[in-house]
């Protein structure tokens, strides 16, 4: 009698312990999950959120370019060319372009800038504001033009955006608590 009630202790042991380690398992595993859909939809959630901040620096540049666009000084036809010029080098300056210019409806420029047929030029030609896809010049630069069209002129005004402009302002991204704050805007 004794051997047999040990032995049913025993069972009746490793019984529960595996029962324990068994449902600790399922629910390691269930929790594993689920700590993974989480981590996906918060993943979603921080890209979405970077995203609206990165939309958002990029329509400040945009705008920029609008405003400067829009300027009496480009569309009265009253101001010299050297003096537009000057003008612009001051809206560049202030606004963190390398520079900012006009072309004429060919894509014809001071700066040499072969835009003619690049797609923010046409877009801006056909009244859209326009960011292009970076690419690099000179020494390496990664860079962006970003085109307006000056009024009812046919000209385009546009501006060359260095990279590292755009990636200072990225960097002031803070994404945090319930908000997105462009923090220095």
């Amino acid at each position: 009698m004794k051997y047999l009630k040990s032995k049913l202790i025993v069972f009746v042991s490793l019984l529960l312990v595996l029962t324990v380690g068994f449902l600790t398992a399922i629910t390691s595993i269930f929790y594993y999950q689920s700590s993974l859909t989480e981590a996906k939809l918060n993943s979603s959630y921080l890209a979405a959120s970077y995203q609206q901040g990165i939309d958002s620096v990029l329509d400040i540049y945009r705008n920029q370019i609008k405003i400067t666009a829009s300027k009496s000084f480009l569309t009265d036809g009253k101001t010299s060319a050297a003096e537009q010029k000057r003008l612009l080098e001051e809206e560049a300056q202030a606004s963190g372009f390398a520079y900012i210019t006009i072309a004429d409806s060919k894509g014809t420029n001071d700066k040499g800038d072969q835009i003619g047929d690049q797609e923010f030029f046409k877009q801006a030609v056909n009244g859209v504001a326009y960011i292009s896809s970076p690419f690099v010049k000179g020494d390496n630069d990664l860079v962006f033009y970003i085109g307006a069209p000056i009024g009812s002129t046919g000209k385009v005004l546009y501006g060359l955006l260095p990279y590292k402009a755009f990636s200072d302002e990225l960097t002031k991204i803070k994404i945090g608590g319930k908000r997105i704050c462009i923090c220095g805007k």
